[in-house]
């Protein structure tokens, strides 16, 4: 953007970044968020790569779908978003492993949330700042364990008795990498506040703050989103 310009329409390049997270789009998702992008959720900032592994991992273990209830314009480089969003655990297929319906395979989850999210002035996201039911996060986080338990990227007590099922090395190298990024991000304790990082102050919009989903659930988790 020039010298003094703003990003015109937050709220249209927000949707369509997650228009991009829909159709999987791992390019478009990448190039949609600035470097120094932030998500926090309920309070507390999420350790969320925007890395084309990361992105690589989550869809293969999630598909996402975004239904909004209120979306707006509130500020200066600003929008809301309140929406419900859908996450579907892959059947397994996706994994090289026989598709099945059992937990915690092809399995959906609801989640409802705000989010505030604020943009550069080139309308990349730089925080998103989203509210939302805590048991509807841990029931995806769940799902995304037993997963990686059954696959055995994740073993001993943290699986109980859960059976590890052989998965193609490609599968588990691509989610390992994404783990990987994760590790590597900066400790939530020591994540530098909004002022640090040179951030306006957020003003809570209409539709207050919040928004969509919780990271290491999605890779994993899911992480992402955004």
């Amino acid at each position: 953007a020039d010298e003094n310009t703003t990003c015109n329409d937050p709220l249209e390049e927000i949707v369509k970044a997650m228009s991009c997270i829909e159709a999987e789009d791992i390019a478009c998702v990448v190039d949609s968020y600035a470097p120094d992008f932030v998500k926090m959720h309920n309070g507390k900032v999420t350790d969320t790569p925007i890395t084309k592994d990361f992105w690589s991992g989550t869809f293969m273990l999630v598909d996402i779908a975004m239904y909004y209830d209120i979306q707006e314009n509130v500020a200066i480089n600003q929008a809301s978003l309140r929406y419900t969003e859908t996450v579907t655990t892959t059947d397994g297929s996706d994994l090289g492993l026989p598709a099945s319906n059992d937990f915690p395979w092809n399995q959906t989850f609801v989640q409802n949330e705000e989010a505030l999210i604020t943009v550069d002035d080139n309308c990349k996201m730089r925080l998103w700042d989203q509210h939302g039911d805590e048991a509807e996060q841990r029931e995806v986080e769940r799902a995304a364990d037993e997963i990686l338990c059954s696959v055995g990227f994740y073993t001993g007590s943290r699986c109980d008795e859960k059976e590890a099922t052989a998965m193609p090395e490609e599968v588990v190298e691509s989610v390992a990498s994404s783990d990987a990024e994760l590790k590597e991000t900066t400790e939530l304790e020591s994540y530098p506040t909004e002022s640090q990082k040179g951030l306006e102050p957020l003003e809570q919009g209409p539709s207050g703050v919040a928004s969509t989903r919780s990271t290491r659930s999605t890779v994993i988790s899911v992480l992402i989103t955004l």
